[in-house]
């Protein structure tokens, strides 16, 4: 009797011991360290004196079936769960059970029982969901229980002190195991945050809890530029250091991960003044990081904020909603922004835009207008035209800042430029088959030389495709081309050697390197609206850029010409072309042609031959 109490006894401290060990935390703890080193050492003791608390099997068939038998019926109880849910807590009890009656069995027999809890071990430390992990936890027990007291009964004391040792640490094998593999689905290997994944998982016990919770979602400005001036690595300092900042600051009511990139998110409990106190905060904390990597660097934060209401909404919706208010404060140049009706319209706008966008470039909707350019010393010769996209969204016209702007945004710049220049140069085409010859010039976005685009390749792949003329096809560029180097100089230049003529646009906007400016294959320069519009008063830049077109032996066209002094003022300092709403504004297709038409009706009329359309550049 005293032998069974004490085999009872030793089996339940095995059991309750081991249970401790992978339901708690105590692996963490002192205790569990002083438990782990116990059990190495007497681990050790076994396999040195060559002891095992049983035989070499008999047979190997059933160290093979035996545990995936003694699993498969824990696995087939538990199953039950899944068509009746109501009696989920029955259906892991009786799983367990099932288990251990298993384990009981096989104790006093080979090694099974002890390699069923390995395979349920090694199981556990690949599951991550909480109830494929409750229902394993509950499998362990009972193999742990059934194992423990088979031993006992079986007054085998040396197995259950070996039993204990190897659990322990396979235990300590599977927290390391499972703690590496949480952390790393869990969290943003660069900051060392929780990423979206555990983001939407405390919003999701927030809201089954029905508690209201604020969402932040902010972005880190500078760390763009940081990227582009000093490099990724620099890029990566940077957002470790904002998020050890942003660490310093939050509370306990407050939830910190990294959304992705430069985008981070809290999910706080605050009051509505307390967290505009934390956003300031961060945002001080964040501007007061004046160098990274011995780089001088500023940084700052926008912020979007949005409260979900007793879990009203889902985290992907609320997320939406602060991002719409992060939108909203990068646009405004404000610190933070509340969601709000004003705010919604304006992106649900933006999204529909987008989205009509899409469509119109897919189906070649866009409108394309010509602005015609005019001799400046015969005004009434016109001698090229620009290609200017328009559209309209639900029959009102969009400003083109704002769809370009927005193309750009959503990448679909590429595909609009290239609509807008076949549009604009079989036009050109059929206006050379009437005996219409015109330049015309379109713009393409140095956004898509970013991405990779080959303006080469594209303008190549028009001509051969519509059998243009390159002679009557003209490119504008702006300034900042020149950021990208000697592969867009080759490229304009195999341009101009297919017979295209090209233009620099908005000449005097983007500070150019008038070295760099030499070096360029460039036919025109226009002279920006903004130069013209002072010349009157302050003519000094535009004389500048007038003298320096003549030394380059450049032709030059003068935009945004709106009154008779400016054409007169031009006209006297040798300026070539002109283009502007005081001869007409941009025209649609069929009006353009018209114009054209009259032009030669004219001239038919005054038996003069209307010239020939000379090189021409583009706003």
């Amino acid at each position: 009797m005293p032998e069974q109490v004490l085999s009872l006894s030793t089996a339940v401290a095995t059991g309750v011991l081991v249970l401790l060990f992978f339901f708690t935390r105590l692996h963490h703890t002192a205790a569990g360290r002083l438990l782990t080193a116990a059990s190495l050492g007497l681990f050790a003791y076994f396999i040195l004196t060559g002891w095992s608390p049983y035989g070499p099997p008999r047979d190997l068939a059933p160290a093979v079936w035996a545990p995936l038998l003694n699993l498969a019926l824990g696995l087939l109880c538990a199953g039950l769960w899944q068509y009746r849910r109501d009696n989920y807590g029955a259906a892991l009890a009786g799983s367990a059970g099932v288990v251990a009656a298993t384990s009981l069995w096989l104790a006093p027999h080979w090694q099974l029982p002890i390699q069923t809890t390995w395979l349920l071990l090694a199981a556990m430390s690949l599951l991550d969901q909480p109830q494929a992990r409750k229902l394993w936890h509950w499998l362990c027990a009972g193999a742990l229980a059934g194992t423990s007291l088979g031993l006992a009964i079986s007054h085998n004391y040396a197995a259950i002190g070996f039993y204990l040792s190897a659990l322990t640490l396979g235990g300590v094998v599977v927290a390391d195991i499972y703690q590496k593999l949480y952390v790393q689905a869990n969290s943003d290997p660069l900051s060392q945050l929780p990423n979206r994944r555990c983001l939407n998982q405390e919003a999701q016990r927030l809201s089954e809890s029905k508690q209201g919770y604020w969402l932040a979602l902010f972005t880190v400005d500078g760390i763009k530029q940081i990227n582009d001036t000093y490099g990724f690595s620099a890029g990566d300092q940077a957002i470790w250091i904002a998020s050890r900042r942003m660490l310093e600051q939050v509370g306990p009511k407050d939830f910190l991960g990294r959304n992705f990139a430069k985008e981070f998110a809290i999910i706080s409990t605050r009051g509505e003044h307390e967290l505009i106190d934390l956003i300031n905060n961060i945002n001080s904390a964040i501007k007061d990081i004046q160098s990274v990597d011995k780089h001088n660097v500023s940084m700052a934060i926008h912020c979007g904020i949005s409260y979900n209401d007793d879990g009203e909404w889902e985290f992907p919706e609320c997320l939406k909603k602060s991002s719409a208010a992060l939108q909203f404060s990068e646009a405004k140049k404000e610190t933070f922004a509340f969601i709000d009706d004003e705010i919604l319209a304006s992106v649900n706008r933006r999204s529909n835009l987008e989205k009509a966008l899409r469509t119109a470039i897919a189906e070649k909707s866009l409108q394309v207008h010509f602005q015609p350019k005019y001799n400046c010393q015969q005004p009434e010769v016109i001698v090229g035209a620009e290609a200017l996209a328009r559209w309209q969204y639900q029959g009102k016209p969009v400003s083109p800042f704002e769809f370009i702007k927005l193309a750009e945004e959503c990448n679909l710049i590429t595909d609009l430029d290239r609509v807008i220049m076949e549009k604009a140069w079989v036009l050109g085409k059929q206006l050379q088959e009437k005996g219409l010859a015109t330049k015309i010039a379109a713009n393409f976005s140095p956004t898509s030389l970013s991405h990779g685009v080959s303006l080469f390749e594209m303008v190549k792949e028009i001509i051969e495709e519509n059998g243009l003329d390159p002679e009557l096809m003209e490119i504008e560029i702006t300034e900042s081309y020149l950021a990208h180097g000697e592969d867009i100089k080759q490229q304009l230049q195999s341009l101009r050697d297919l017979g295209l003529t090209i233009a620099m646009d908005d000449f005097g906007t983007g500070f150019s390197n008038l070295g760099q400016l030499e070096d360029l294959p460039l036919d025109t320069l226009k002279i920006d609206k903004i130069f013209i519009d002072k010349v009157m008063e302050n003519p000094t830049v535009t004389e500048f850029i007038v003298d320096l077109a003549q030394k380059l032996q450049l032709q030059l066209v003068a935009e945004g010409v709106e009154d008779l002094e400016q054409l007169q003022w031009l006209s006297e300092h040798a300026c070539q072309t002109i283009q502007g709403y005081l001869l007409s504004r941009p025209l649609p297709k069929e009006e353009f042609v018209a114009l054209l038409e009259s032009k030669r009706q004219r001239h038919e009329e005054e038996a003069t031959p209307m010239p020939i359309a000379q090189s021409a550049s583009t706003v």
